[in-house]
């Protein structure tokens, strides 16, 4: 359907509310378990349940939560190089059952990393100096920057995970203001989606974090690549 003006504006606008709602509510099916966990987790009273509802929920992070993040972040990548020619439901599970091995041990890793990050966290501030805290803010931004640009890399490029892992390391931090923005965008979107309008987590929570990462993913590597010729 081809339109132009006023028409054609929102015919476009509410096309791609409606693509991001759905995969984002596709993505929320598929991380049933961890979000029927976490919602048991809200109203949990005692410490024994609080501590085996969330060492359930990190154990099913690598399995469940990162698949599902890269089938996501895979539909995407379609629609932004204009490769969505079939199915979302059909083109989403496939993306999930092709990369999922890679997913899980991606997940693996980075699940790796945010735990050395959390005891870093709680040693610093809680046993060293207060201080920390600020020090450790700042590293959070990046972390989280960090493991979205893993996410896009590997979902655009097929390559050894530690291989990716390097390559992700100089994007972060060789392109600070770019990370800085995905990570506070994701912060507020978070933030806004638990606090403010809470229907964003099932229906543009995930799906706007993985459009606005990848986007910026893209535009970096196209962006090397025309300089390089």
């Amino acid at each position: 359907m081809q339109t132009n003006g006023t028409v054609g504006f929102f015919y476009t606008f509410s096309e791609w509310i409606m693509r991001l709602s759905f995969i984002n509510l596709i993505w929320i099916v598929f991380n049933f378990p961890i979000v029927y966990l976490v919602i048991t987790l809200y109203v949990a009273k005692d410490l024994e349940s609080l501590l085996t509802l969330g060492i359930s929920i990190v154990v099913l992070i690598p399995f469940i939560l990162f698949p599902s993040t890269l089938a996501m972040f895979a539909e995407m990548r379609k629609i932004i190089m204009k490769q969505n020619n079939s199915s979302t439901i059909k083109s989403f599970w496939k993306s999930y059952r092709e990369n999922y091995k890679t997913s899980v041990l991606c997940g693996s890793l980075l699940l790796i990393v945010w735990i050395i990050f959390v005891i870093d966290y709680y040693y610093f501030v809680f046993q060293v100096n207060e201080l920390f805290k600020y020090v450790f803010f700042f590293l959070l931004i990046y972390l989280v920057a960090f493991t979205l640009h893993v996410i896009s890399y590997n979902i655009h490029f097929k390559t050894k995970l530690i291989n990716s892992f390097k390559k992700v390391v100089f994007i972060t931090f060789g392109y600070p203001f770019l990370s800085f923005g995905i990570a506070i965008f994701t912060f507020l979107l978070v933030y806004i989606s638990f606090n403010v309008y809470t229907f964003f987590i099932l229906f543009f929570m995930g799906s706007l974090i993985s459009l606005v990462s990848f986007s910026s993913f893209y535009w970096l590597y196209i962006k090397v690549v025309t300089k390089s010729q």
